[in-house]
């Protein structure tokens, strides 16, 4: 309708790879698995960077320092940075398989009232299916595989033997940081 595809979805596990392997390749870059930040100070002139590694504890100075630490950033509370939106008592469970014959590619949505649900189509025939958890039920119980699949094939008998991927409980936020930067800190992905 305005020249761009309505959903515009990509796997992540994907997309991290491609992001690592062109790293890999820039020679400016050198990326250290095992390592912890465990606290930062900035100047004018750059960020000093302690960190754990598999080697002890050392410093580390860099011109910027780009948090990429997720949605519950130790980086962004260190810098007293607050979210501003909404957040959702309910909690969910997501099941994310691959291995979708359907062709169908729109998002359904199942107004169980006991169980409300939400099949999404991902591409290379991935569908992802979250389904609204009560109170009480435990993380363990609800990831339960048997569960899981039996809540699938209630919606879609079709995708209830397919490859299960990943599933895990959450709680939805709408929310975004209420700036991006501090000095010489920049706030980036989750």
């Amino acid at each position: 309708e305005y020249g761009y595809m309505k959903r515009n979805a990509f796997r992540q596990p994907l997309l991290v790879r491609a992001l690592a392997d062109a790293l890999i390749e820039n020679e400016l870059v050198t990326i250290r698995f095992r390592h912890e930040l465990l606290g930062f100070e900035q100047d004018q002139g750059g960020v000093l960077l302690r960190l754990a590694t598999p080697e002890g504890e050392r410093e580390q100075r860099c011109d910027w320092l780009i948090a990429c630490d997720g949605g519950r950033s130790p980086i962004r509370e260190k810098l007293g940075i607050a979210m501003e939106g909404s957040s959702f008592g309910e909690r969910w469970l997501i099941a994310d398989l691959i291995g979708r014959s359907d062709a169908f590619r729109h998002t359904r949505t199942y107004c169980d009232p006991d169980r409300p649900a939400i099949r999404l189509p991902g591409p290379q025939a991935t569908v992802r299916y979250e389904f609204m958890l009560h109170p009480g039920e435990s993380d363990a119980a609800v990831q339960d595989e048997a569960s899981v699949r039996s809540w699938i094939a209630a919606r879609e008998p079709g995708d209830a033997g397919i490859t299960l991927l990943r599933k895990v409980v959450y709680t939805f936020h709408a929310r975004v940081a209420e700036r991006w930067r501090a000095g010489r800190v920049l706030l980036a992905g989750d």
